[in-house]
């Protein structure tokens, strides 16, 4: 099964952020996420197929921005086997773990997500020798589809994820 694709692609095009007047923050309720969330800019949407857990093809969504130097962005898809989501989620983890040094975590509880102990937000910095950047990453999953936020920044800005994280709203 190949789910570490879901961060890879949003990784390539990434520099930094910062919570300030230039963050003009919106509604957004992407058609088919099944969630409402805010971003500070007026995200592009992409998507591609990629094959699923059982080799069949699925389609990754994403919607994404770049504003007071950070890029946000929020992927989703429908895996259609809630039992898939956590090897899922935990090779999103991975993935970025293994371009990034791994940082601070804390458990994850949205209201409305499906509770599973690889539902989680980290924090990666660059490696040594590499250029400064920050990576937040959350990942959580609702029945079988599978959710990852990012925001990724030269220069931290917690109140900006706080924002970005704290808005997700799964209807009930």
């Amino acid at each position: 099964m190949r789910v570490a694709f879901l961060s890879v692609p949003i990784l390539l095009a990434l520099t930094a952020g910062g919570c300030s007047p230039s963050l003009n923050w919106r509604k957004v309720s992407p058609e088919g996420a099944q969630l409402e969330l805010m971003f500070p800019c007026k995200p592009e949407a992409e998507q591609r197929s990629q094959p699923g857990p059982a080799g069949q093809p699925i389609a990754v969504r994403s919607l994404s921005c770049k504003a007071a130097g950070g890029q946000y962005s929020l992927t989703w898809t429908d895996l259609s086997d809630a039992g898939a989501t956590s090897a899922a989620m935990r090779r999103m983890h991975e993935g970025i773990a293994h371009q990034m040094a791994a940082g601070a975590s804390t458990p994850l509880a949205l209201r409305g997500m499906t509770a599973d102990p690889q539902a989680f937000q980290q924090v990666f910095d660059a490696r040594p020798g590499q250029p400064r950047q920050q990576v937040r990453q959350a990942v959580f999953s609702r029945g079988g589809h599978l959710y990852q936020l990012l925001l990724q920044s030269e220069r931290p800005d917690a109140e900006a994820w706080e924002v970005f994280l704290g808005s997700v709203r799964l209807p009930p």
